[in-house]
């Protein structure tokens, strides 16, 4: 009987040990589903964000040249320097004669140009390309750079950046 119970007791731990990795097994899978479910959305927040930081970055930028020119009482150029450049390099921009940084090409391509040459990274935000448009709107040259819902407007004409 002695041999019957200690038999026993070794069977035990053992299928209780298989329990434990079964439930844990279990429970990793449930976690996993439930972040895959709320993946979608928290990418897309992610985005939202990113878009909304390049937006502010763009606009400071269309704001720092617009007070260059002023800075330089109207000149046709103005050149914009990092905190890491030296005089010999930055980044010269042609104004129009609002004060406004002027597209390389009235066209699609000078609304992706003044996008890069302003800041200094790429037409996407996390992985999600940013869609560019040219437009004319009663005499007015605008850009919209679209990722996903979000759009940002540059009116190159007269400066206003609209974020919608």
């Amino acid at each position: 009987m002695k041999n019957n119970h200690q038999h026993q007791s070794k069977i035990k731990p053992a299928e209780f040990g298989m329990g434990r990795i079964v439930i844990a097994v279990g429970i990793m899978f449930l976690l996993m589903m439930l972040w895959l479910t709320n993946f979608k959305s928290t990418e897309n927040s992610a985005v939202e964000v990113s878009f909304n930081m390049a937006a502010k970055e763009f606009r400071d930028a269309v704001n720092l040249a617009h007070l260059e020119w002023l800075r330089t009482a109207g000149a046709e150029k103005v050149t914009l320097y990092s905190d890491w450049q030296d005089e010999s390099t930055g980044l010269t921009l042609k104004m129009n004669k609002q004060g406004w940084p002027k597209l390389s090409s009235l066209n699609q391509s000078g609304c992706e140009q003044i996008w890069l040459d302003l800041l200094d990274k790429p037409l996407s935000i996390v992985k999600e390309p940013i869609l560019v448009y040219y437009r004319e709107e009663h005499k007015q040259t605008i850009c919209d750079y679209l990722v996903g819902d979000n759009i940002i407007s540059y009116n190159a004409s007269s400066g206003f950046i609209e974020q919608k």
